[in-house]
């Protein structure tokens, strides 16, 4: 599992490196993620056989194939440089299509820069159209890594 697996990795990088972190929760800003006006509009996948699907296409469209909300907030959280908490309650795996212009939220990058003309919405807008779901900026713990040791690696 994922789980068993960042285990494995974060001994490894303790043995190999002699890694030493400290984790601590700190009150930073983030998005909330919560139903918007209307409630929820994203459908659960009909056919959850299928492979998960998830893609972000130049920050600026994300189409989603049998894939928890937990996707979502991940891109976004990457997106928009803050971390995006889920607040729906919503659970099990969606499909949709979510596309925007970028604007003023998103971090600045070359591959998708802030458009002022076209006819496509905000990602706000685009949430609630398409998933009838709003993000709301407030500040809400998060935790925090920081590297206390690391050294060269030992010889194997």
């Amino acid at each position: 599992s994922e789980k068993e697996l960042m285990a494995m990795l974060q001994k490894l990088l303790a043995q190999r490196f002699s890694l030493s972190v400290r984790r601590e929760t700190k009150d930073m800003p983030v998005y909330l993620l919560q139903p918007g006006k209307g409630g929820p509009k994203v459908h659960h996948t009909k056919d959850t056989t299928a492979p998960v699907m998830f893609r972000v296409f130049q920050r600026h469209q994300i189409t989603s194939g049998n894939a928890p909300l937990e996707h979502l907030t991940e891109a976004l959280s990457w997106i928009l440089g803050r971390p995006v908490i889920d607040h729906t309650g919503l659970t099990g795996v969606f499909d949709y299509k979510l596309e925007w212009a970028p604007d003023d939220l998103q971090l600045r990058s070359d591959e998708s820069p802030v458009q002022t003309e076209g006819s496509l919405p905000s990602l706000g807008s685009a949430l609630q159209e398409v998933m009838g779901l709003r993000m709301v900026s407030q500040r809400g713990p998060v935790e925090t890594i920081s590297i206390e040791r690391a050294e060269k690696p030992v010889e194997n």
